[in-house]
């Protein structure tokens, strides 16, 4: 059997797999469920449940909590691990041993090893990856692994694993064609990862979703703590962000660079389960004054210039939105100008009310994904929205109508936040 030697020919191999991140089948039990990985796992001896883990689902916010919760355990000397998805720039990104990405060598020959298995079983793009990240996982004998839901929970492949903990971050209406169309229907398939006797850290932000939260952790005797939203004072000058967390009755004051409002809330979420494992994994509390300070997530917020501002932000729901525009409110523009483009099966119109409100010009654009919402649709409805073929075209012009005072900010789907970083 051929061996793969290089990343190239890897990821045309997996061009030619099932990839359901490029065009989402109708949400059925045959299409959706655990066999394949089960079957993965056991012709592997079960990796998933030798590491320990904590499995973050949500609808916006996952990625930030784990991001955070990687960095503060391996600034505490703990090897780690982390499983996210998508990718902004390269695949090796999803795979992360203490914070940092998976080398090609080690992907490559991780790939090879579970190579047989794959021809055998026929598993998909994104079971192919999760099947990898737990081997590699287990191979690394990592401390804790943090493992990000691809899509909703209870069907999802990470969850096989047998979690520390689980935790779910914000939940609002997004894939709704599969998850289903109302909040109530979502937070049941993201409530799908909540474990017999397990704890449970879940935000409150929506009354519906905790109501099925509650009653799911009831039903498996899964401790339940709820955290609320966090409040946060942005600093124009000192160009961060000052909270204050409380975490085993300890009150932490902390600071993050950059204007965002959701970040405080992720930590919050994080600490509430740094506490809860705080017996096995000790940490220093004044490490996550420092990490906090420190880290950078990449597709959030992220500021790559100044005057103008050109901020790259991977918002995909209608919240997450609102927050974004929430967060630059924080900064002395003169006007935002909007980059945008959006896949079908999100919100589309309840982002673009949010958009077209706080943007003084609109441009949207298009990439070549399967999923790509059709921007001719958007311009029967918003006629003055400005339209060009490619991301660099729209920033480009998006440069023309600004001013040294403006903010350019990139938004609308993970794929254009991942083109444009790539670019």
């Amino acid at each position: 059997m051929s061996k793969f030697t290089s990343m190239v020919q890897i990821t045309k191999f997996l061009g030619n797999v099932t990839n359901y991140e490029k065009d989402l089948p109708i949400y059925t039990n045959r299409k959706y469920n655990l066999a394949a990985m089960l079957r993965l796992m056991k012709k592997l001896g079960n990796p998933h449940i030798k590491f320990k883990s904590i499995h973050v689902a949500g609808s916006t916010g996952k990625g930030s909590v784990c991001h955070i919760l990687d960095g503060i355990y391996a600034s505490n000397g703990y090897k780690t691990g982390r499983y996210i998805s998508p990718h902004l720039k390269n695949i090796l990104e999803r795979i992360c041993i203490n914070n940092v990405s998976i080398s090609e060598y080690k992907f490559i020959r991780s790939f090879n090893e579970i190579y047989p298995n794959i021809l055998l079983i026929k598993p998909t793009f994104f079971e192919i990856i999760t099947d990898l990240d737990f081997y590699i996982f287990c191979k690394e004998k990592v401390d804790i692994a943090i493992i990000e839901t691809g899509l909703g929970g209870r069907l999802d492949c990470t969850n096989i694993i047998k979690p520390e903990v689980s935790l779910i971050s914000k939940i609002e209406l997004e894939h709704r064609k599969i998850l289903g169309s109302t909040v109530e229907q979502i937070a049941t398939e993201k409530a799908g990862i909540i474990k017999c006797m397990t704890p449970v850290v879940a935000l409150k932000s929506n009354l519906k979703a905790l109501s099925v939260i509650k009653k799911t952790s009831l039903k498996k005797k899964a401790p339940l703590y709820i955290i609320q939203e966090q409040k946060s004072k942005f600093d124009l000058q000192t160009f961060s962000t000052a909270f204050n967390i409380q975490i085993n009755l300890q009150q932490l004051q902390l600071s993050h660079p950059g204007p965002s409002v959701t970040i405080p809330t992720a930590v919050s979420l994080s600490c509430k389960v740094i506490e809860l494992l705080f017996n096995d994994f000790p940490v220093d509390i004044l490490k996550i004054q420092r990490v906090i300070k420190e880290i950078r997530i990449p597709g959030r917020l992220q500021i790559l210039k100044k005057n103008p501002y050109i901020i790259v932000d991977s918002a995909h729901t209608s919240q997450s939105i609102k927050f974004l525009y929430k967060s630059l409110e924080r900064l002395d523009c003169s006007k935002i100008i909007t980059v945008c483009t959006f896949l079908k099966d999100k919100e589309v119109f309840k982002m673009l009310r949010s958009i077209s409100a706080h943007s003084e010009f609109v441009i949207l654009t298009k990439l070549n994904v399967p999923r790509q919402y059709p921007i001719e649709k958007i311009s029967k409805y918003y006629p003055n929205f400005l339209v060009t073929n490619t991301p660099k075209k729209a920033i480009k012009l998006a440069i023309c109508k600004a001013t040294r005072k403006s903010a350019i900010v990139i938004t609308g789907s993970s794929y254009l936040a991942g083109h444009v970083l790539n670019s």
